[in-house]
């Protein structure tokens, strides 16, 4: 099971990515941040106010869907945070190693 963050997770798009990963038996909705409705509840999850959520819940898979200048903050955050990913099990290993040489940045 993939365990997923989702970033902006209050919005009106974020909550419909969360209902996405809460519906699909192959994901699992560990974390959910939202620095504008810190300690709302979504999926039974409350919503955290800091990224720090993510890597209290060890995601394998963080959404981010903010707006570009939340963005800003969030991915240097996040590619900070991937030196946690590196324990994770050697399927993550094989992935950063196929794109480290040919990726410059992601955003899905």
């Amino acid at each position: 099971m993939i365990r997923v963050g989702v970033i902006g997770a209050a919005g009106r798009m974020g909550a419909t990515v969360c209902n996405a990963v809460a519906a699909d038996p192959g994901l699992e909705l560990v974390a959910v941040v939202d620095s504008g409705a810190p300690g709302s509840t979504t999926h039974g999850l409350t919503i955290a106010s800091e990224l720090r959520a993510l890597a209290d819940a060890k995601v394998d898979v963080a959404v981010d869907f903010t707006v570009a200048e939340a963005s800003r903050v969030n991915l240097p955050w996040s590619c900070t945070a991937f030196t946690l990913w590196w324990e994770q099990p050697d399927s993550l290993k094989m992935i950063w190693m196929a794109l480290r040489n040919h990726l410059q940045i992601a955003i899905v």
